[in-house]
């Protein structure tokens, strides 16, 4: 820095109201005196509190500077006080930078600590819990004086057992926290070349809308968040079914007895076991008990699924242990050096307490599989997807796919086994502390007990949401939902829309839909997910664009069963994220809105040619559903030239339906037949039956020429 940089610079003297800047500094100097010009510098540097500033003061103090013949002119004294100036300038910079960057580090390591400190929080706030439970205790007069103090020893000793467990059992979390500390505050960068296609606009939405928040999850396995529980709370209600109900540490008892039972059926870490049973508490211990071993659960619902499905599930499997209820073991197909054990029965011999409160200590990881679930087959054969405790952990454990459940709170479980959607009732409730209701025939009764309820738009639709405003939580995906279900029960409720196939881990899109919302979509993606939108080519769409939709994060599962064909169809290398990090093709297609969020647009096989042109078959059905008392509406192609819908209730107006969609979309869209029915008949995963609907278009339409029908029957 020299003189003409520093006086450029603005380097302003006050004196008696005057500003000296600039070019006129060195005029104004000749006839300043020098001890004056020094004074007037140090009382007005900007830098008077600065530790450096001190030693300037002391170089170029007015009493003590250095006087001799060559510094008696003000020119010569005025280039020795700027030199010294400038040359002191410099190091109060590098002290100021050096402060900065101290400042800067002690900033993120207060983050780090932050975050580490909330985990911490999250890991350990059963401690409070336990303490709490034993002051109560402690100060209850009537426990103390029904116990001997043996047994109050052990019953506090116990209890505060659970503060050890936290230590010893969350290690791979805290690992797996620490990995992730520094992404707290952070979004993910995807890779330039991928996006390199779209402007910059566009680019900076695509990496903003396409991912969920970073956020660290409290275990590696979901088990353990259920374990954590019983420990906390073991007399709290796990589950109720039908009048029957067990506690959180008796099914942790029941479930670890059973494990130790398959153990010595030679059930092993990475195998799988068959669950083929309905609804009930026994359900409850056979899952745990898997889980418990490192193995996975494969869930088929007797009576329910035929024989057949459940031969090729034994067989794609690889499954030697078959789980059941006793009632149900005459209907399960047991091929030869398969064991079929009857859960209910073990159930009731007695317990031995020392053993059942053994949790057994098997390593497990995240990318450990969790459960096996079968697809419906409607395309073919029943494919496998595996799901990991990690995909498990990511959804059910953090916002909002944990739905704010918490103990105290009851949980219907009202869906099939077989369905990934009751691992979200299932294991979304008993890692919470929360209180399952599991249906017997009646949903209404069970969704009537419950602050909760997860289920597809059709089964929510079958209630009669006026007995529901118990009802503070509900979530639906699985299908379309129309506009009107929504805001029915948006009214009294927290309602969440979401989206996602098996393949990514149950949803991994969710819309808090409320009054005030612009609109019905799918949401954004959870976190630590990401969700592009591609054209044809694999290439992201301009924001706007409706494309397919690909999923990628910690919702992607770990494939199909013995399916390297479909898997590399299905499962690719993401390009946005790299790091051998894979992505899942939906065949959803969706577009982003202006604010973020995903408009579902069908599925890809949805899309049909009607007299050659393209024709978005819930698109029709979107229209359909704007008509006066419709509350759901499903529209199929019916052959190359005709669209047949089906509408509920059977009270909807066919011909006005008729008129809306003629005054909405072009001709082509018209279904030739459109049918009100009372309830649309459903799978036994609790979505639409469009095979069975479409078997009564096609009779219809074989029996006469096309034309607007209302159903009477």
């Amino acid at each position: 820095m020299n003189i003409e940089q520093v006086v450029q610079a603005g380097l302003k003297i006050k004196e008696k109201g005057m500003v000296v800047t600039g070019a006129s500094l060195k005029e104004q100097l000749k006839h300043s005196d020098p001890r004056t010009l020094m004074s007037i510098w140090l009382k007005n540097s900007p830098r008077k509190d600065s530790k450096a500033n001190v030693r300037i003061s002391k170089n170029i103090n007015p009493d003590t500077y250095p006087h001799n013949e060559h510094l008696q002119q003000p020119e010569d004294l005025y280039k020795k006080i700027i030199h010294d100036i400038c040359e002191d300038s410099s190091e109060i910079i590098n002290h100021l930078e050096s402060k900065l960057k101290l400042t800067e580090n002690k900033i993120s390591d207060i983050n780090n600590k932050l975050n580490l400190a909330e985990h911490e929080l999250i890991k350990n706030k059963h401690v409070v819990t336990v303490i709490g439970s034993v002051l109560n205790k402690l100060n209850d007069k009537h426990f103390i004086e029904s116990k001997n103090t043996s047994d109050l020893a052990d019953i506090i000793s116990q209890e505060l057992s659970a503060i050890h467990w936290s230590e010893t059992n969350n290690t791979a979390s805290t690992n797996n926290l620490a990995q992730k500390t520094n992404s707290q505050t952070r979004k993910l960068s995807f890779l330039q070349q991928a996006i390199s296609n779209l402007n910059h606009h566009d680019q900076y939405l695509f990496e903003q809308f396409g991912q969920g928040p970073i956020k660290a999850i409290p275990y590696t396995c979901i088990h353990h968040a259920f374990e954590q529980q019983a420990t906390v709370q073991p007399n709290a209600i796990a589950a109720e079914y039908l009048g029957q109900s067990i506690s959180y540490q008796a099914l942790n008892h029941q479930a670890n007895r059973l494990a130790m039972l398959l153990k010595k059926q030679g059930v092993k870490k990475g195998d799988n076991v068959a669950l083929f049973l309905e609804r009930s508490i026994p359900m409850l211990v056979g899952i745990f008990a898997v889980l418990k071993l490192g193995a996975a659960y494969v869930p088929q619902h007797v009576g329910v699924a035929p024989e057949k499905q459940l031969k090729h599930v034994i067989k794609a499997a690889k499954t030697k242990i078959i789980l059941t209820l006793s009632k149900l073991k005459p209907l399960i197909p047991v091929p030869a050096e398969h064991t079929c054990i009857a859960i209910d029965e073990i159930m009731q011999s007695p317990l031995n307490d020392e053993v059942a409160d053994q949790n057994p200590q098997i390593e497990i990881q995240a990318s450990d599989n969790c459960f096996i679930l079968f697809t419906s087959g409607t395309t073919g054969s029943p494919n496998g997807v595996q799901v990991t405790h990690g995909n498990v952990c990511n959804i059910i454990l953090t916002e909002p796919g944990n739905l704010g459940i918490k103990p105290g709170m009851k949980v219907a479980q009202i869906l099939s086994i077989a369905f990934d959607m009751a691992a979200w009732e299932i294991l979304g409730c008993l890692t919470h502390g929360a209180t399952l209701v599991i249906r017997g025939k009646n949903i209404q009764q069970a969704v009537q007990q419950a602050d909760v309820v997860i289920a597809t738009p059709s089964v929510l639709g079958s209630l009669d949401v006026a007995q529901c405003h118990n009802v503070k939580v509900v979530a639906v995906a699985g299908e379309p939902c129309p506009k009107p279900l929504a805001d029915k029960w948006a009214a009294f409720c927290k309602f969440h829309n979401s989206c996602g196939p098996t393949e990514t881990t149950i949803v991994n899109t969710v819309q808090h839909y409320h009054k005030d919302s612009k609109a019905l979509t799918i949401g954004k993606p959870t976190p630590n997910n990401t969700v592009y939108i591609l054209d044809n080519n694999m290439q992201p769409c301009a924001i706007g664009e409706v494309g397919e939709m690909w999923a990628g994060g910690d919702c992607v599962t770990a494939g199909y069963l013995d399916n390297p064909e479909l898997n590399k169809e299905r499962y690719a290398p993401d390009p946005f994220l790299g790091n051998g990090q894979i992505m899942f093709r939906t065949r959803d297609l969706g577009r982003w809105t202006k604010n973020g969020e995903l408009e579902h647009f069908g599925r890809v096989d949805d899309q049909v040619k009607i007299r050659g042109f393209r024709v978005e078959l819930d698109s029709v059905s979107a229209v359909l559903e704007k008509v006066p008392s419709c509350t759901q509406a499903v529209t199929l192609k019916l052959d190359c030239r005709h669209l047949v819908a089906f509408v509920s209730p059977q009270s909807v107006d066919t011909e006005a339906a008729k008129l809306v969609i003629a005054d909405s979309l072009p001709y082509y869209c018209v279904p030739s037949m459109i049918f009100a029915i009372d309830k649309l008949p459903k799978t036994s995963r609790g979505k639409v039956d469009k095979r069975e609907l479409l078997k009564i278009a096609q009779q219809h339409h074989d029996q006469q020429q096309p034309e607007m029908i209302k159903e009477t029957s």
